[in-house]
C-alpha cells in the first residue's frame, strides 16, 4: 500500500472513525469456527469476542488491537499479500474492507488460499446500490483513499469465480446512525429503523457467508 494511504488509516484508527455497532462484531464472532483470521481487523473488535489472528497494514490499528484483544495475535501486513501458509485457517473474515483494496480479485484469492478446504469466509462489502447513496447528492461525506464498492451480483460473481460456494447473503444492519454519524439522536434512530427494513439488495454492507469448495 502507498505510504499516504497507510498514514490515512493510521490517523483514522487513532480517531476511532471506522467502526460498526459492537453487536455486529459479536454476531460475526458467533459464526467463527476453529482457527480464525480477521483480515483488515481494524481495532480488533471481533477478536475481542473470539480469539484468533488479526492482520492490518495500519500500525495504529495493530497497536490498539493488541491492547483491546490481548488473547489474540496481530500481524502488520497487506491483505493482498498475506504472510501465512496456505490452508491454515478454518474461518476468515473481512468486514467492510474488500471495496477499499486496489485489487479485489487478488485480496479475495489470498483469503481463499489461507482457508482450509470447506473453511468459512465471512465477508461484508459496501454495496454500490446501497440506500444511503442518495445522501451523497447532498454531501460528499466521509471518504476513504480507495472506494470501489460492488453491488450484490458483482460480489457474488467475484466469490464464485474465486472458488467459493455462497450459502447466505443478508442485510446485517450493522451501523448505528446515532453514533456512526453526527446526526441528531431522533434522526439517527429513524434511519436505524429504515435500515432494518431495507431488502438485502439495498443494504449498506450486505453480509456474505461462503465456504471454500
Amino acid at each position: 500500500m502507498p505510504n499516504d494511504t497507510i498514514e490515512w488509516y493510521n490517523t483514522a484508527h487513532e480517531g476511532f472513525m471506522l467502526q460498526a455497532d459492537p453487536e455486529f462484531y459479536k454476531s460475526v464472532a458467533d459464526l467463527v469456527e476453529g482457527l480464525y483470521l480477521d483480515i483488515s481487523c481494524g481495532l480488533g473488535i471481533t477478536l475481542k469476542f473470539h480469539k484468533g489472528v488479526g492482520c492490518d497494514f495500519s500500525r495504529k490499528s495493530i497497536t490498539f488491537g493488541r491492547k483491546f484483544a490481548q488473547k489474540s495475535l496481530f500481524v502488520i501486513c497487506d491483505a493482498q499479500y498475506l504472510p501465512f501458509r496456505s490452508e491454515v485457517f478454518n474461518t476468515v473474515s473481512c468486514l467492510g474492507s474488500l471495496e477499499h483494496y486496489p485489487n479485489h480479485e487478488l485480496a479475495l484469492s489470498e483469503a481463499f488460499r489461507v482457508l482450509r478446504k470447506k473453511g468459512k469466509l465471512l465477508l461484508s462489502v459496501t454495496n454500490r446500490c446501497r440506500w444511503t447513496s442518495i445522501f451523497r447528492l447532498f454531501s460528499r461525506g466521509f471518504r476513504q483513499p480507495v472506494e470501489k464498492p460492488l453491488n450484490i451480483s458483482e460480489t457474488m460473481k467475484l466469490l464464485i469465480d474465486t472458488g467459493f460456494n455462497i450459502s447466505k447473503v443478508f442485510n446485517p444492519s450493522q451501523f448505528d446512525f446515532r453514533t456512526y454519524c453526527s446526526l441528531p439522536h431522533f434522526f439517527g434512530h429513524f434511519l436505524n429503523k429504515i435500515d432494518k427494513i431495507m431488502p438485502t439488495s439495498s443494504a449498506i454492507e450486505p453480509f456474505y457467508i461462503s465456504k471454500k469448495i
